[in-house]
């Protein structure tokens, strides 16, 4: 799974996505620390078996 991409590789249905996370970015503290799991968060296995 590639989740993270350079500005000039993100693939085309994301691109739309670009303007907005570079005007939301300002809006947030940048995340430093790794932090624990929301105790509603899903492991991957079960958002998988979710979609089918």
């Amino acid at each position: 799974m590639e989740a993270i991409y350079a500005d000039v590789d993100v693939p085309e249905k994301w691109e739309s996505y670009t303007a907005l996370n570079e005007e939301k970015c300002e809006e947030y503290p940048i995340i430093e620390e790794a932090k624990d799991p929301l105790p509603t968060a899903r492991t991957l296995e079960e958002i998988q078996a979710a979609e089918g």
